[in-house]
């Protein structure tokens, strides 16, 4: 039986384009499926947002969460993943950023492990901003960034390229 609410975390590198997506859904879904954007506030004792969307898509409800990911909030970037049912990993297919998206990589798996999830969790790999110059090849990002082989997918936010098709991928794991 499918969930009918759903939980999904986009989580990412420092302007990996995780807010991005949600601005490129509520740009590509048709209205009224989407409830307006909003940015949350959480007071946990430190200047805390992320945005929010919530959609009704494939028969359920859906609430996905993205925060920004510098490196100074990646306590924060955790927080979005309490509670999550699925997360999409936004990762940056720059050179000059394969290493922050290793290290993003490491941190979240180490921490959904810890709280026993790492393998319940639906997961999936947006390789992002595939429309920029000096890209990585996607064989180099997935040995290096996908070693588990989880689904994959080549898009571009900013674009609006294969964005839908993202969360489609991820939420036919649910």
């Amino acid at each position: 039986m499918l969930k009918q609410n759903l939980q999904i975390a986009y989580t990412g590198p420092t302007a990996a384009g995780k807010r991005t997506n949600l601005r490129a859904l509520s740009a590509l879904l048709p209205d009224h499926i989407i409830e307006p954007r909003q940015q949350i506030w959480l007071g946990t004792g430190f200047e805390f947002y992320y945005d929010q969307l919530r959609l009704r898509y494939a028969d359920r409800i859906i609430t996905i969460k993205a925060n920004h990911g510098a490196i100074l909030y990646q306590k924060h970037e955790l927080l979005v993943l309490n509670g999550a049912e699925g997360v999409v990993f936004v990762l940056d297919s720059q050179l000059d950023k394969l290493a922050q998206n290793i290290r993003l990589l490491r941190t979240s798996c180490s921490y959904l492990a810890q709280q026993g999830r790492l393998g319940q969790i639906a997961k999936v790999i947006q390789f992002n901003k595939r429309d920029l110059h000096g890209m990585l090849s996607l064989s180099v990002l997935q040995r290096y960034c996908n070693a588990m082989n989880w689904p994959n997918i080549a898009a571009s936010a900013a674009k609006q390229y294969h964005i839908v098709e993202t969360l489609e991928l991820l939420v036919g794991q649910c």
